[in-house]
C-alpha cells in the first residue's frame, strides 16, 4: 500500500544523506494527482509502474484487484505533468511477459512511448522459486544474481529482506526505521560476497530453486521527448 507521507519522508531522507539514485516501484493504483505532483518534486531518479496488459481483461487478470482505467489515467496524468517540466524522474512502465499477454505488447508500447514513458519489457520472476517460470537453466552456468548483488530492497513498513525473492521477509536483515541504510547494506555483505565468489553452496536454501538470476536483463525502449511535450501541451 502506498503511504504518501511515509514515502515522501523516506525519499527526503535519501536525498539528504546523498543517495544519487532514488527509485520507486508502484502498481499505480493510488498514484493520484496529488501524490503524483508531490513525487515529481522529491528528486526521484525513476518511477517504475507495473502495468502488464493493454486491455482491461488482460491487465486485471494479472493485477488482482487492479482497475485498468484508473491506473492508466493516473500514469497518463503523471506523464503530462512530467512533460511540462525541464527536469524530473524518468517515468517507466514495466510489461512482464506472461503466458498470454505478448499479443498486446505492440499496442502497449506505442501507447506509452507516445505519451513520453520509457517502456520496459522483461521476463517474469519466480520470486525466489515460489512460482514456476518454465525457464530452462539446466545447461547454463550459474552467475551471481544481479538482484542480490546490486540492490537493497525495502518493504512499505521499513523491513529490508535479503533479496526480492524473500517476498515475506523471512530472512530480513533489519528495519530501516531502526537501523541506518549503510548498516543494513553492510549486514548483507556476506550474502553478496557468496554470490560474487560463486560460493552458491553457502546461499540460503531458497536460492536452490530460484531462477531469478536468469531474468535480470530487460529491454528498455525510450520515447521521443519532443513528441511527449507536444502532447502535454495539447492536453492543457
Amino acid at each position: 500500500m502506498l503511504q504518501p507521507e511515509r514515502l515522501i519522508e523516506m525519499l527526503d531522507y535519501g536525498r539528504q544523506v546523498g543517495l544519487t539514485s532514488l527509485n520507486l516501484n508502484t502498481n499505480g493504483m493510488r498514484l493520484n494527482a496529488g501524490i503524483a505532483d508531490r513525487l515529481l518534486d522529491t528528486g526521484l531518479s525513476t518511477i517504475v509502474i507495473g502495468i502488464d496488459g493493454f486491455t482491461r481483461q488482460t491487465y486485471e487478470r494479472y493485477r488482482c484487484l487492479g482497475d485498468r482505467d484508473r491506473v492508466y489515467a493516473n500514469v497518463e496524468y503523471l506523464l503530462r505533468q512530467r512533460a511540462r517540466r525541464e527536469s524530473g524522474p524518468e517515468i517507466m512502465v514495466q510489461f512482464i511477459e506472461m503466458d498470454d499477454n505478448n499479443k498486446e505488447f505492440d499496442a502497449y508500447r506505442d501507447h506509452w512511448l507516445g505519451l513520453g514513458a520509457t517502456v520496459k519489457l522483461r521476463r517474469k520472476l519466480s520470486w525466489g522459486g515460489r512460482f514456476d517460470t518454465a525457464i530452462d537453466i539446466a545447461d547454463e552456468a550459474r552467475i551471481p544474481c544481479p538482484w542480490a548483488i546490486t540492490m537493497m530492497h525495502m518493504f512499505w513498513d521499513g523491513r529490508v529482506p535479503r533479496c526480492p525473492g524473500d517476498t515475506e521477509g523471512e530472512d530480513a536483515a533489519g528495519n530501516a526505521w531502526d537501523d541506518s541504510l549503510s548498516d543494513l547494506w553492510a549486514r548483507l555483505g556476506p550474502y553478496r560476497q557468496h554470490h560474487l565468489e560463486r560460493k552458491f553452496d553457502l546461499l540460503p536454501s531458497r536460492c536452490d530453486t530460484c531462477t531469478d538470476w536468469k531474468t535480470g536483463a530487460s529491454l528498455k525502449l525510450r520515447p521521443d521527448r519532443d513528441k511527449a511535450r507536444s502532447h502535454a501541451g495539447q492536453c492543457r
